[in-house]
């Protein structure tokens, strides 16, 4: 949660100038929007399935040193954590994409433009 919040507070600010070269050359708000939207749907589908690669390997790796050690139980996979996973991982994905839209919407595009060049 915090590393998403980072990029989302990172990447906009980085990329105010982009979105007031937009809006300037005529792309409606309605297009921008999509194109963040889109972006974020992108990035929290990446996020949750690197996350997922990397607890599955973790989790098949501590069971092999386990089953070495001492006398374990059947692996099994958590499809129901796993779906909890995904559902919080939409949940924040959706949040700072209506986050990032507000932002928009109070963004000055000639101050931008100024600072800009």
């Amino acid at each position: 949660v915090l590393t998403s919040a980072l990029m989302f507070c990172s990447m906009f600010d980085a990329r105010k100038g982009e979105f007031a070269i937009y809006r300037s050359i005529g792309m409606d708000t309605r297009t921008v929007y999509q194109i963040v939207a889109l972006e974020w749907i992108f990035r929290g589908f990446y996020l949750f399935l690197f996350g997922l690669l990397g607890t599955y390997t973790v989790d098949l790796l501590l069971y092999g040193l386990m089953q070495t050690a001492v006398e374990a139980h059947t692996f099994y996979n958590p499809i129901r954590q796993i779906l909890h996973a995904l559902l919080a991982t939409a949940i924040i994905t959706t949040l700072m994409t209506v986050a990032m839209i507000a932002r928009l919407n109070r963004l000055n595009i000639v101050q931008e433009l100024k600072r800009e060049f």
